[in-house]
């Protein structure tokens, strides 16, 4: 499914799970515009990325709403969604080995900065 929706880089198998910043940012992008997902259940997943557990990344450096997951395993730490932004929605992704939660809502808020702008 993800090679069919363009996530080429993205490998979902027993042995093999991996992907990249590009392939979570495009999986973001089809699921806000609806071309992922349709109606409730789209609606209910984006609901529910929005009140996930982990908030110290993408949304503390925004201080917005913002649709993420989150992923940490062995010295990795990632942290992908959708910017809810005054100006308009935006789709992050901050993909580290050995970062922090801090350097993650670092790069956040730069980044909004910048759309703010």
């Amino acid at each position: 499914m993800a090679h069919a929706n363009g996530m080429v880089n993205t490998y979902l198998n027993a042995s093999d799970k991996r992907s990249t910043s590009n392939d979570e940012a495009l999986y973001f992008a089809k699921l806000e515009t609806a071309q992922l997902l349709q109606g409730a259940s789209r609606s209910k997943l984006i609901e529910t990325l929005r009140h996930q557990h982990y908030r110290s990344g993408i949304p503390t450096g925004t201080g917005l709403d913002v649709a993420d997951k989150i992923g940490f395993l062995d010295g990795y730490l990632h942290d992908v969604g959708i910017v809810y932004a005054p100006k308009g929605r935006y789709v992050l992704g901050v993909m580290t080995y050995g970062g922090s939660w801090s350097q993650i809502a670092d790069v956040a808020r730069r980044v909004n900065e910048y759309m703010q702008r």
